[in-house]
């Protein structure tokens, strides 16, 4: 199965156009309150946030999404960047030090 990394990367390469961002953040668990790292697709021009992870695709309002995952350490990769860091580490990500390490969160 593909990470939350790579499939939000590879949405991007295939269907976003300019306006379209990758974001990579930590966000802090629902019920235990700890960090995890986690990738979601924004719509800068319109501040929506593109969900891929939920097993069908759900628009919201970014800023909405954001603050309701108390998401911080937020980095945003447009497609150049993407196939850029790509190219360099052979992987969507994460790529940011707080990021590396952290775990994953375990959607159901």
């Amino acid at each position: 199965m593909a990470s939350e990394f790579e499939t939000c990367g590879k949405w991007l390469l295939e269907n976003g156009a300019d306006g379209w961002v990758v974001c990579h953040g930590l966000v802090v668990g629902k019920y235990d309150e700890d960090l995890y790292q986690h990738c979601w697709i924004e719509y800068l021009p319109h501040d929506k946030a593109l969900v891929l992870t939920t097993g069908k695709p759900i628009l919201v309002n970014a800023r909405d999404y954001r603050h309701a995952n108390s998401a911080f350490t937020i980095d945003e990769f447009d497609a150049k960047q993407v196939r850029s860091m790509l190219a360099k580490f052979n992987h969507f990500g994460p790529y940011d030090k707080d990021l590396i390490g952290m775990p994953e969160r375990i959607l159901h």
